[in-house]
């Protein structure tokens, strides 16, 4: 791989874009701090939980069987249309969220998307115990053979 990329004269900072990692910081009031994150049932489903990091709001749960970058930018564009702009988004490093059309979005909207260490979940914690919660308390409880049941569960 590295002698293709020498080939064509690129660094491997201009393949993977640069982000920052910095300490988690603490929300002081709505719509400071989002995190996203999401949930894979194997090949059935997954689960995109969208969360207001000061009062642990669940704004958006978005399920189906791919969600790429583009649902991800329309899911947030709803929840801004009902709930304001976040200054910031905590995310891990999965491709949906890592994706040129993702960074653009963010930086034409003036969001900050603050990436996580990777491999360090307990860094985007308040979209980890969500995810537990909703795993817990809704999808765990039923058995689950069609995408429109994770739908009204979840709705419920």
């Amino acid at each position: 791989m590295s002698e293709r990329i020498a080939c064509l004269n690129l660094t491997l900072d201009e393949i993977i874009p640069t982000r920052t990692l910095e300490p988690l910081s603490a929300p002081n009031k709505h719509n400071d701090s989002r995190s996203m994150d999401f949930i894979n049932d194997g090949h059935r489903f997954r689960t995109l939980n969208l969360l207001d990091n000061y009062n642990r709001q669940a704004l958006a749960i978005e399920n189906d069987t791919s969600l790429t970058a583009e649902l991800v930018i329309r899911v947030l564009e709803r929840v801004i249309a009902w709930r304001g702009k976040p200054k910031q988004i905590r995310v891990n490093n999965g491709p949906e969220f890592t994706s040129s059309a993702m960074e653009n979005w963010a930086t034409e909207k003036c969001i900050k998307l603050e990436f996580i260490k990777p491999r360090s979940p307990y860094q985007n914690g308040f979209a980890e115990r969500f995810n537990r919660s909703y795993r817990e308390e809704a999808l765990d409880l039923y058995l689950l053979e069609l995408l429109q049941q994770v739908c009204d569960i979840t709705d419920e």
